[in-house]
């Protein structure tokens, strides 16, 4: 153990639980705690301008171009994610995990793995992108009950095929751990963003939106890149092709489920809000549930800093001490807790004002707020056991959980739809009730002690909260 950087006892106040004091001494003598917490500061550093940004563009975004465009803002969003996520084939999550398995012991094996991903990106999103080009009339003319979407659908691909490659490379950055490279180019495609997607929604309303998004994400692909490039040569890992496809077998044996895992979650979304948008007044909807989705955001984004550092580290050693692993793990379920739950509290107390930021014609989406803020606490609660599913290569449980969420989303909201943006968000807290109690009552072996317990109380505290505020 490190004991530069174990906190000394004499430091601590004696009224402190002994046991309290010992585990923050553990975390910090823990060299992978330490990995994981500079990597979450840099991710964290760099996302917070963007993610800032992308919250502030929405407001300024709906308030341009009204609700019922902003929930036509939503569903192209939406649909774009859905075919994204076939596009990218899984390809982020199994270059992070490769990469930081093999950048050490094999190189050449990681520079394979990291060359055929990204063949595969551009294939995979070459094919989804004419296909999604071709669909984009019948999609929005039938699906969707709104013809006009086409353009913006179309518009739409350069954002599906740039955010495909994108995902391949940042991928393989974060098996580098390269946590300050991606907090560099967050930073600059997010300073980016914003004015693109503001600019292009004042001249060309949900059009020009989409191309500005498009714009941003073209120059966050060019960074990566040119990044990726450096990293690897500084880690004297081979960035050629030739060979490549020797590495397949990653493909099929963890790219294929992380792909199927990853296909449940953005159709079963997609499905719910066309269910919504083919109702009357469907539009107004899935604008309180475009509005509420850009809040949750603010919550999700502490995942987004955590799990491009948690996945690599878990996947490159943790798993062959165990007690290095749970440690590892315990301190990103305290971490979770002590962000995830004063925030949702927060924010679920201040819904009216928040969607008031919209403009006065969101205010009465207050209780879709609520019950998606609930929805996302929950989310965020089960996202350690599923990283840790994910850097012990069980893919395949991973896609049975996801298609079973995606069932119960899709069939709870078939009867709560009637009840218009609510019910849909009601149905979402109830699907990720039952994805997070599964996955964490099928590790229970694997968890520390007292994991398990604490995941439960703050479902419960979650759920409870959201009743009262809700009713109030």
């Amino acid at each position: 153990m490190n004991t530069d950087r174990v906190i000394a006892l004499d430091a601590v106040p004696r009224s402190i639980p002994d046991r309290f004091y010992e585990w923050i001494n553990r975390i910090a003598g823990s060299s992978l705690a330490h990995r994981l917490a500079k990597g979450a500061f840099w991710s964290f550093a760099g996302s917070v301008v963007a993610r800032g940004l992308s919250f502030v563009a929405s407001v300024y975004i709906a308030r341009i171009i009204g609700k019922n465009s902003f929930g036509e803002l939503g569903i192209v969003q939406n649909t774009l994610g859905m075919f994204g996520v076939l596009a990218g084939f899984g390809l982020g999550l199994t270059s992070s995990k490769h990469v930081a398995e093999l950048r050490g012991s094999d190189p050449a094996r990681a520079g394979g793995v990291m060359a055929l991903s990204h063949v595969a990106a551009l294939a995979s999103a070459s094919v989804i992108s004419v296909v999604l080009y071709l669909l984009s009339p019948l999609l929005a003319g039938r699906s969707l009950a709104a013809p006009q979407l086409a353009t913006p659908l179309r518009l739409g691909i350069i954002l599906l095929f740039f955010g495909a490659i994108n995902g391949a490379e940042v991928g393989a950055l974060s098996g580098f751990e390269a946590f300050a490279t991606i907090a560099r180019t967050s930073l600059w495609s997010g300073l980016a963003a914003f004015p693109l997607a503001v600019a292009g929604a004042i001249y060309w309303g949900v059009s020009g939106a989409v191309g500005g998004l498009a714009a941003s994400m073209g120059l966050n692909w060019l960074l990566n890149h040119w990044a990726l490039r450096r990293e690897a040569a500084r880690n004297s890992v081979p960035t050629t092709f030739r060979g490549c496809w020797k590495e397949r077998r990653v493909l099929w044996q963890f790219s294929l489920p992380a792909l199927l895992a990853g296909v449940m979650v953005s159709p079963a979304t997609w499905v719910c809000s066309a269910m919504l948008v083919n109702r009357p007044n469907g539009y107004a909807e899935m604008g309180f549930l475009s509005a509420a989705a850009q809040c949750r955001n603010i919550l999700t984004y502490f995942v987004a800093v955590m799990t491009p550092a948690l996945l690599p580290i878990l996947a490159s050693q943790a798993r062959e001490k165990k007690e290095e692993f749970q440690l590892v793990l315990n301190a990103a379920h305290h971490l979770t807790f002590l962000v995830i739950l004063p925030l949702t509290i927060i924010m679920m107390v201040s819904s009216s004002l928040l969607m008031g930021f919209y403009g006065h014609a969101f205010v009465g989406g207050r209780n879709v707020l609520i019950y998606t803020l609930a929805a996302t606490a929950i989310s965020c609660i089960g996202y350690p056991a599923g990283t840790a599913l994910e850097a012990s290569g069980r893919m395949w449980i991973c896609f049975v959980m996801n298609a079973s969420w995606g069932g119960v989303f899709i069939a709870t909201t078939f009867f709560l739809v009637n009840y218009g943006a609510k019910g849909v968000a009601l149905a979402m807290l109830v699907s990720y009730i039952f994805l997070t109690a599964w996955t964490y009552i099928y590790q229970r072996a694997d968890l520390p002690k007292g994991m398990l317990a604490r995941t439960f109380a703050g479902i419960g505290l979650v759920c409870v909260l959201a009743c009262a505020l809700a009713f109030r």
